[in-house]
């Protein structure tokens, strides 16, 4: 896969998916974010440790020991 960013302990990424002709209007994925060749490019070259990716509509959450960092805790149960 080109240009991959980790978003998770479990094998989640953003990648290239130049095969998915259905970007945006269908979930071809097996877990991982799909992004243009383009759009992939310029998270791996933009994005730093600790920017947040936040995932809308998924049939479920990540886990909270299976995100990278803190992030996967919501800022109101924080320090619970």
């Amino acid at each position: 896969m080109e240009y991959c960013a980790r978003i998770s302990y479990g094998g989640e990424f953003l990648h290239a998916a130049p095969w998915n002709g259905s970007l945006g209007r269908a979930n071809l994925s097996h877990g991982c974010i799909n992004l243009s060749t383009a759009d992939a490019k310029w998270v791996y070259e933009n994005f730093m440790l600790g920017d947040i990716v936040d995932v809308k509509n998924s049939p479920r959450d990540l886990e909270v020991w299976n995100g990278i960092g803190d992030w996967t805790i919501p800022f109101d149960r924080y320090g619970d």
